[in-house]
């Protein structure tokens, strides 16, 4: 069974970072001036106009990730956006983004989850500027994509619980208050993504 990458796991996080350089107001349509713009009440709607990279066509998917590479027949699950309630979000623009991003190290931490955010995020500023060159690389942990002349790192973390663990009396201790052995390893990234990992799938944690 493979996890399908989309460019949908990355548009909602992405966008946000867009917002968050400039006057929100002057980027988000409301849709009732007497509202609030909430970022996180929507639903996902069908727009024709998707996906924003072909997923077929980009190197940087990894094959259980691909379910077109894997069999998938359909593609109408690529079609889809975040849309807010009260307001409406600017569509994606890998140029606009590449040109915000400039120098940044972008770090993506977590399982799976990440992995496949930081994926389609490379995709999708390879789908924008495809004569840009890259290059990949993986050290233990790490993984990293970099577009030399974008000056633009993309990081992904494997790191599932981010919470230090300790051996305390011969059995491992999740200290849960503290994150200062993971931490040393996110301080040279300008910009930090995390994801919840399936924490929230389980009672008692």
């Amino acid at each position: 069974m493979c996890a399908c990458s989309s460019p949908l796991s990355a548009v909602l996080a992405v966008t946000l970072l867009l917002l968050s350089s400039v006057d929100a107001n002057a980027v988000v349509e409301l849709k009732n001036h007497h509202k609030k713009c909430d970022l996180y009440d929507g639903s996902w709607v069908f727009d024709k106009s998707y996906p924003l990279y072909d997923v077929e066509k980009c190197p940087l998917i990894l094959q259980q990730f691909s379910c077109m590479r894997n069999g998938r027949p359909d593609r109408r699950y690529q079609k889809y956006r975040w849309q807010p309630k009260n307001c409406n979000l600017p569509r994606w623009d890998g140029r606009e983004f590449g040109r915000r991003v400039r120098g940044k190290r972008i770090m993506f931490v977590g399982d799976s989850i990440g992995l496949n955010q930081w994926e389609s995020l490379g995709c999708m500023i390879r789908a924008a500027y495809p004569r840009a060159p890259y290059s990949s690389a993986k050290t233990a942990l790490l993984s990293t994509i970099l577009f030399p002349k974008l000056n633009i790192t993309l990081m992904y973390m494997r790191n599932a619980r981010r919470h230090d663990i300790a051996t305390e009396k011969a059995a491992k201790v999740l200290k849960l208050n503290s994150v200062a052995a993971s931490a040393n390893q996110w301080l040279h990234a300008d910009i930090l993504i995390f994801n919840t990992w399936h924490w929230w799938l389980h009672t008692g944690t």
